[in-house]
């Protein structure tokens, strides 16, 4: 898992935003007072809205789960309205009904374009959709359809409520003013602000996984840091098997999952792998279940060269007395099956082990 912090992306959304209002200003050739406080509020809002969303931003390298999802619409709405005694249901509701709706009064008040029902509805709808979607991603988030609904429904009736407040006559000057100088800035100047804050977004990513994982000469230098153990590397697929030998006998495993170029990131361990000779077991890293995908573990003498499942042979890697595979399945319940699991020896006979059980 990677963690970005709140403070430095803020500070790179902020310093973006001032270089791109002073050259819009200078394009401009002046400043229109209402439009910049509009904007600067409007600014404001999206930060608020950004780390109501957002934030913590803790993403899962390894494991996005779907299954808390809901793919239901009016589900969680309905459930919520049986629980109007409840303040969480109450705060969920009118949260994801407000939430958007300053949208539909900022877009329609500062870009001539967007007064236009339907284009304000389109663009609050993309919007909610890239903030549920972008949620799937975080560790303490889930994707709901209803939040959409909500977020959708919120964006029309702060464009309804900006229509009715045109009405008033200086509200009406005032609104048609500040979208017609938007009118003329430059499209350019907001895609390079939007290319910075994406740019800045984007290393405080890349430092993030940087600063969380490590190549495997890092790992290797951890471990002999006790020279009286024995540390044994092996690369699996994406995975890096790190065997530690005790002066004791007992032995450790390591799982690290491959992040980006040559470096990787802890999911698992096992303090004593506890096999004898002619056993295997499966290991399930939480980090890495997508399906039911296992690590595949057996102790022989003899040189196991591959393992069998559902019909598809897998290759083993070796250190020493251990054998390992990586593990794709459909279900748990079809790891389960024991006569399932076939395991051959380099000349391609097939060797019997018995599964491991504590």
């Amino acid at each position: 898992m990677i963690s970005i912090n709140r403070e430095p992306l803020l500070l790179i959304i902020i310093s973006a935003w001032v270089i791109y209002r002073i050259l819009a200003v200078r394009q401009n050739g002046g400043i229109n007072f209402l439009r910049e406080v509009l904007l600067n509020l409007f600014l404001v809002y999206t930060l608020v809205v950004f780390s109501y969303t957002f934030f913590p931003i803790n993403i899962p390298l390894f494991r996005i789960d779907f299954h808390n999802a809901n793919l239901i619409p009016f589900d969680q709405t309905i459930r919520y309205l049986r629980q109007l005694s409840e303040p969480t249901a109450i705060r969920n509701l009118a949260g994801n009904l407000f939430l958007l709706m300053p949208l539909g009064i900022f877009l329609p008040a500062l870009f001539l374009r967007m007064q236009n029902f339907w284009r304000v509805s389109a663009i609050g709808l993309l919007i909610t959709l890239i903030i549920e979607t972008f949620q799937m991603f975080l560790l303490v988030r889930v994707f709901d359809i209803d939040d959409i609904i909500l977020n959708a429904f919120g964006v029309m009736v702060g464009y309804a409520a900006i229509k009715l407040l045109k009405f008033v006559p200086l509200i009406k000057t005032g609104v048609r003013r500040t979208a017609i100088m938007g009118k003329r800035q430059s499209n350019w100047l907001f895609i390079g602000f939007v290319a910075a804050v994406f740019l800045g977004f984007s290393l405080l990513t890349t430092g993030a996984v940087f600063q969380g994982s490590q190549s495997i000469d890092q790992i290797e230098n951890i471990f002999a840091a006790d020279e009286s153990q024995r540390i044994h590397t092996e690369k699996l697929d994406h995975f890096a098997l790190v065997l530690v030998e005790a002066p004791d006998g007992a032995d450790s495993l390591y799982l690290y999952q491959k992040v980006i170029l040559n470096r990787y990131l802890q999911i698992d361990w096992i303090d004593n792998l506890d096999l004898q000779e002619n056993e295997f077991r499966l290991v399930d890293p939480q980090q890495i279940d997508w399906k039911a995908d296992d690590i595949a573990i057996a102790r022989s003498s003899k040189p196991l060269e591959a393992m069998r499942f559902g019909g598809v042979l897998y290759p083993m890697v070796s250190i020493g007395d251990y054998h390992f595979a990586y593990v794709r399945a459909d279900s748990k319940e079809e790891l389960l099956q024991a006569n399932s699991i076939q395991f051959y020896l380099a000349g391609g006979e097939a060797l019997e082990l018995i599964r491991w059980t504590n």
